[in-house]
């Protein structure tokens, strides 16, 4: 009975292995990530932090740690403007500040001395270097989805923008088949804000929206974190609009 006990919760222990664990953790968002300084370079712990969507509005808030650092995840890809408060400082806002998906954006506010009604705003955007993460890839934006030519509006032939990403023999369509690094076709993992979107048949990508429906997409090509796991060629994780306060709409 022990033996025949222990079999048991092996094959459970085993099973619970098997599945899908990338899909607990798989994640469309971004993150803001930062550390707040004080004029002399020193890190003021106890600082509020508050990312306001610009699109939508919505506002997401933190406390600097006994370090002064400060993480924002689950952010959804967008522009934001980035306050921090801390009584005795001026207020510092920074904006617009652009949020990629599978991407840390950061932000080192620094603060005065003086009082809140009194606000230091940063309006450069400077370009952003991932210093926090060895993933390599490449973000499309809107403005590349919407304005480079797609004969089939397909937005997954601008994955050729992405360095090591190439079709096989001369051809210049990707559609949903393209090599990662020299690896196959069907190694590739796509993903639609967040979800599967992997062909039972071929692992092709599945669900292809609307190239107008699109916001951005990136493709990882290498050091992507265990959180996706399943295939060894790329992950390209495709996020879709999720509307704003204003009033939009396209037609052709």
């Amino acid at each position: 009975m022990r033996i025949l006990s222990r079999a048991i919760l092996l094959g459970i222990g085993l099973a619970v292995g098997l599945l899908p664990a990338g899909a607990w953790a798989q994640t469309s968002s971004g993150k803001i990530v930062g550390a707040v300084k004080d004029s002399s370079g020193g890190l003021l712990p106890g600082v509020t932090i508050v990312a306001k969507n610009l699109a939508t509005g919505t506002k997401r808030d933190t406390v600097t740690n006994d370090r002064g650092e400060f993480e924002l995840s689950g952010l959804a890809p967008g522009r934001y403007q980035l306050d921090a408060e801390l009584s005795g400082f001026r207020s510092y806002s920074q904006g617009p500040v652009t949020v990629r998906v599978n991407e840390e954006t950061r932000v080192d506010p620094t603060l005065s001395v003086g009082a809140l009604n009194e606000t230091v705003t940063v309006e450069a955007e400077g370009i952003q270097v991932q210093t926090t993460t060895s993933v390599v890839g490449k973000v499309v934006d809107e403005k590349q989805i919407l304005e480079l030519p797609l004969s089939g509006r397909n937005f997954a032939d601008l994955g050729l923008l992405t360095p090591g990403v190439t079709t096989r023999g001369q051809g210049t369509s990707a559609g949903s088949s393209f090599y990662v690094h020299g690896q196959r076709s069907d190694e590739n993992n796509f993903l639609l804000d967040g979800v599967s979107d992997n062909s039972l048949e071929g692992n092709a990508l599945q669900a292809r929206p609307n190239v107008d429906a699109v916001q951005e997409f990136k493709i990882q090509t290498s050091n992507f974190s265990a959180e996706f796991g399943r295939n060894t060629g790329s992950v390209v994780n495709v996020v879709t609009k999720s509307g704003t306060n204003a009033f939009s709409g396209s037609g052709w």
